[in-house]
């Protein structure tokens, strides 16, 4: 599965991507913390759900600085692992 998006200037502002309700089914219960592959790193993440909004955003426990306009990719693999790539 691949969930993909144009990081925008409030999520750069906030070091954090918004997940489209449609994107949802792809990740764990909001609050559960996961493990998400940046590089040779792995960061801890979690989903989050906005306050009345059917959309979340995901924190992410590591400082990236995201530049609005960026192509942003999160794969995720049959055995439930999470990779984020961007473009710089």
């Amino acid at each position: 599965m691949i969930y993909s998006r144009k990081v925008s200037v409030d999520e750069a502002q906030k070091s954090a991507l918004l997940v489209e309700k449609k994107a949802l089914k792809m990740f764990p219960k909001f609050g559960k913390a996961f493990k998400l592959k940046l590089g040779k790193k792995q960061v801890t993440a979690y989903v989050d759900k906005l306050s009345n909004s059917e959309d979340c955003y995901m924190h992410l426990f590591l400082s990236i600085d995201f530049k609005k306009g960026q192509a942003v990719k999160i794969l995720k693999s049959p055995k439930g692992e999470f990779e984020l790539k961007f473009s710089k």
